[in-house]
């Protein structure tokens, strides 16, 4: 497994202006539904036609790295409503997890799984948040160390770039998949 810049719980989160909230602090005690493979026709967004329709989009930034034919596929997909849908419906359940984590330990949770904690070396925070940036960094680089203790067999990698690292860094996330699916194969520690 490898978790690029995850979030991990009681992580804070800008929810705009200077305000930050910790992930799972809007847990409200629902239920997380059960993990499934076949899909469900409650899984399925609603319609909302083909994507194609309203105004012209604006590609992204971080997105301008890529080639030409895929900055088309990504302008597509973002038009996509479904996007939204999918965004949407994790935020119903996702601060149940985030609260559960925090609840118990979880060191050690993924048994010996190969595991590689890809985490950017600088949070990039500024003083404008209700959290001076030093503690949100401090909380973030103990939060993503927390990360590798997931696993007995991990490794945490610090990388010198950005969030969206499969962007900025796409051959040091792929090197780290190569990693793992060695240690897989070969049975070995990372």
């Amino acid at each position: 497994m490898v978790l690029v810049d995850a979030a991990f719980e009681g992580q804070r989160v800008g929810i705009g202006g200077n305000k930050t909230m910790r992930l799972g602090a809007d847990a409200k005690g629902g239920s997380i539904p059960l993990p499934h493979e076949e899909m469900k026709d409650s899984d399925k967004p609603s319609a909302h036609g083909d994507g194609a329709g309203g105004a012209p989009q604006e590609l992204d930034a971080m997105y301008k790295v890529l080639p030409p034919a895929e900055q088309k596929l990504q302008l597509w997909a973002q038009a996509l409503p479904e996007i939204e849908d999918a965004e949407n419906s994790q935020r119903d359940w996702s601060g149940e997890y985030f609260a559960k984590w925090l609840a118990a330990p979880q060191a050690g949770t993924l048994g010996a799984i190969p595991l590689v904690v890809l985490t950017r070396a600088e949070g990039g925070y500024d003083d404008g948040q209700d959290v001076p940036a030093a503690q949100l960094e401090k909380e973030r680089k103990e939060g993503q160390a927390k990360l590798a203790e997931l696993s007995t067999n991990s490794k945490q990698i610090i990388l010198h770039c950005g969030h969206n690292m499969e962007l900025e860094a796409p051959e040091d996330v792929s090197a780290a998949i190569r990693r793992v699916v060695e240690a897989v194969r070969h049975h070995s520690k990372l």
